[in-house]
């Protein structure tokens, strides 16, 4: 995505707004899909051990960070929420670990 930035950079006007904003929707989709599929790696973990308490916890975390994110009004607003979601998913997997079935 790095390059079709630079791509959007190297153009003026109207094209380069609207280079920028599909764009934006390119990277919102990834982010929203990746979230969607944390989601479903944390159901299919239930099938190992891991407890359907802590799935739907995780979910449920998930879910709000959508909402958040859908919200966000600003680059920087949408960054900590994907860095929030990387924090949420590194504490869900060490719990999830523990509960794993060998």
């Amino acid at each position: 995505m790095a390059s079709q930035k630079a791509i959007c950079e190297g153009l003026t006007g109207t094209e380069r707004s609207n280079c920028i904003l599909q764009l934006r929707d390119k990277v919102d989709t990834v982010v929203k899909f990746r979230l969607y599929n944390l989601e479903e790696k944390s159901e299919r973990l239930k099938d190992r051990g891991v407890s359907e308490e802590l799935v739907v916890d995780f979910v449920s975390l998930i879910e709000q960070k959508k909402q958040e994110y859908n919200q966000a009004t600003t680059a920087e607003q949408k960054k900590a929420i994907v860095r929030e979601v990387k924090e949420l998913w590194q504490s869900f997997i060490t719990k999830a670990k523990a509960q794993v079935k060998a």
